[in-house]
């Protein structure tokens, strides 16, 4: 997750040796949807929900293109 994520973009923490916790930081959803997409593998967003809101309403485009 390390090479996916850059320090400047967010910081991977190990949480065990399969699971980490990825903080990102932005003044807008915008940036935080990138971030969110760009994940290959299974993960749940912890906070705040209309991150959640708004990765699922990208998602719901994206399906309908």
């Amino acid at each position: 997750m390390k090479k996916l994520i850059p320090p400047s973009q967010g910081v991977v923490e190990a949480v065990d040796a399969t699971t980490c916790e990825v903080r990102f930081a932005a003044n807008d959803l915008g940036p935080l949807v990138s971030g969110v997409v760009r994940i290959y593998w299974p993960f749940e967003i912890l906070d705040p929900p209309e991150l959640r809101a708004a990765v699922h309403e990208h998602a719901r485009r994206l399906l309908n293109s």
